[in-house]
């Protein structure tokens, strides 16, 4: 089996790491484009960030229009800031919406053409503009992936490549301790998924299987803590580290049928990714489950929880009963109808689902469209 692990050239982890930042831009120029939503703004850490660029004499832009589930069409408005400023660096800082319109706006001014050119896999000649990427949420992982994720019309679209990748990543959890509550939890919950989804894929390596276990363990261990106690520094730093270690997994392995399910429901419903793959875990791992046991066994005892007198088969529902468990702790949704989805959708998300055959060939259980629309209603 072949095993790889590929990722950002350089990663700085831990506690004020970031102001590392300023010593990494310097090697790209003089001039670097900050991209971030208004909430980032609003929250100083974009400040804190151009600031500690500022002090150093690196000219400071700023492209603040970020929205979730990111529009393609913000790729070009992002594209237009940086030549405006003679940007010679593109600054990620943010949720996985920021980072993924960074990689898109690196894309196209390094190659040409528009961002669309690149939607696939494998369809970018070089590297683009020198990307450093500061996540300050701990769910996408984006700065550890090839992937930069757009809404385009009603469909997810994915610029997927190695090209991708940035040339730095900085994981502080410094930089975390202010998101509220609901998005620890729904951030959290996404960073959980690529865990469990990458560990029980039939593209798993043993390095990423190495990767999901200690992500699952982080993430289970201090999930709960970072939403209740944000201050926490010790939960935040194993959150802002498991979610890495999730954007490693997904990127050298794979996720599955959670993350086909879940794109319909943020394309055509706009829910914010982190709770669509949240609301349709437990059910796709309830489906899973019975086609390799062993396997989410080890994820129920990952997750805490003492397995020692049950069954093989009990042991790996087990792991269903965690997620569900720690999700009902934490207060995210956990049904279509509280997403306020309509049930005579379900077919059509599951015909949309089906097309996400690059995750379902993954899937530790064959599924068909009549699986599908059963997880959707069991869902509902």
């Amino acid at each position: 089996m072949l095993a790889t692990l590929q990722t950002a050239k350089s990663v700085f982890t831990g506690i004020d790491s970031v102001n590392k930042i300023a010593e990494e831009a310097k090697r790209f120029g003089g001039s670097v484009l900050i991209v971030c939503d208004k909430g980032i703004a609003k929250a100083g850490l974009m400040d804190r960030v151009k600031n500690i660029l500022e002090d150093s004499g690196i000219k400071v832009g700023v492209f603040d229009d970020v929205e979730p589930e990111p529009r393609i069409e913000l790729v070009p408005q992002c594209v237009e800031a940086a030549r405006k400023g003679s940007c010679t660096a593109i600054l990620g800082l943010g949720g996985g919406s920021s980072l993924d319109v960074a990689k898109g706006a690196a894309v196209v001014l390094g190659n040409g053409g528009k961002i669309e050119d690149y939607v696939g896999i494998g369809l970018v000649p070089k590297r683009g503009l020198p990307t450093i990427l500061v996540p300050t949420t701990s769910g996408t992982g984006s700065e550890a992936t090839k992937y930069a994720i757009f809404t385009q019309g009603n469909m997810k679209q994915g610029v997927i490549d190695p090209n991708v990748y940035p040339d730095v990543s900085i994981v502080d959890p410094s930089l975390t301790v202010s998101m509220p509550p609901a998005i620890t939890a729904a951030t959290g919950m996404d960073a959980l998924c690529h865990g469990i989804e990458t560990y029980t894929s039939l593209a798993a390596t043993p390095i990423s299987d190495l990767i999901a276990r200690e992500c699952v363990t982080l993430i289970g261990r201090s999930l709960r803590t970072a939403v209740y106690n944000g201050r926490d520094i010790e939960a935040r730093s194993d959150m802002a580290l498991g979610s890495f270690y999730g954007g490693l997994c997904l990127t050298n392995a794979s996720v599955t049928a959670v993350h086909a399910v879940s794109f319909p429901l943020g394309a055509d419903y706009h829910v914010p990714h982190g709770i669509a793959n949240a609301v349709m875990l437990p059910y796709v791992m309830r489906f899973n489950y019975v086609a390799s046991l062993e396997r989410f066994s080890r994820l129920a005892e990952l997750m805490g929880e003492n397995i020692a007198s049950l069954s093989l088969r009990e042991a790996a529902e087990r792991s269903v009963i965690a997620v569900e468990t720690l999700m009902k702790d934490i207060n995210v949704p956990r049904s279509l109808q509280e997403l306020d989805i309509p049930k005579d959708a379900i077919p059509s998300l599951a015909e949309r689902a089906l097309t996400v055959q690059r995750l379902l060939g993954n899937n530790p259980r064959a599924i068909k469209i009549a699986d599908l629309i059963n997880i959707y209603e069991q869902a509902y």
